[in-house]
């Protein structure tokens, strides 16, 4: 028998030897991994379609996703927008729920009810998905070049979670 035939031979009983491989993580239960993504549009965020690097000067709303395992009852997303300075250039806090038809809440001290938005189920958590106003906002009229930082503070969830942006400002 040639090495050529041996070799073919010894692989055929190995890849024939009866044993399955090793699963991998089944993805529906897997444990969900927190985090922050970003899109230009809800309906790259929807699909899966996101990037770090963004052109200000050509974005009417940046789509901001913050992922976390879970959320209970009524929850405050705190988004901040930090510059490569270490500035804070903008803070959003938004309240969110997993119960699709709560749609104000009282929040802090105000006597008046803010919006509540969905979170949406998503394997193994929730998102919570946020349109940040772009064009015509302090992003264009600060909008400097370099590595910015996007960081995230949900109630109930452990940690700040926080992610670069990378802004690029031709036009």
């Amino acid at each position: 028998m040639s090495y050529k035939a041996a070799c073919c031979a010894l692989l055929l009983v190995a890849c024939n030897s009866g044993q399955a491989p090793p699963a991998g993580p089944d993805l529906a239960t897997a444990p969900l991994s927190a985090g922050i993504s970003l899109a230009s549009s809800q309906e790259e965020l929807e699909a899966g379609v996101t990037t770090p690097i963004f052109n200000l000067y050509y974005l009417r709303d940046l789509w901001v996703r913050v992922r976390v395992p879970a959320i209970g009852g009524l929850a405050q997303l705190k988004l901040k927008f930090i510059l490569p300075s270490g500035e804070v250039v903008y803070e959003d806090a938004s309240a969110f729920s997993p119960d699709p038809t709560m749609t104000t809440a009282i929040m802090g001290p105000m006597p008046y009810p803010s919006t509540v938005f969905a979170a949406k189920p998503v394997p193994s958590g929730v998102a919570l998905d946020r349109p940040i106003p772009v064009a015509g906002t302090v992003f264009t009229r600060n909008a400097k070049a370099g590595t910015w930082t996007v960081k995230a503070t949900v109630d109930g969830v452990p940690g700040e979670l926080s992610t670069p942006m990378e802004v690029t400002t031709t036009r």
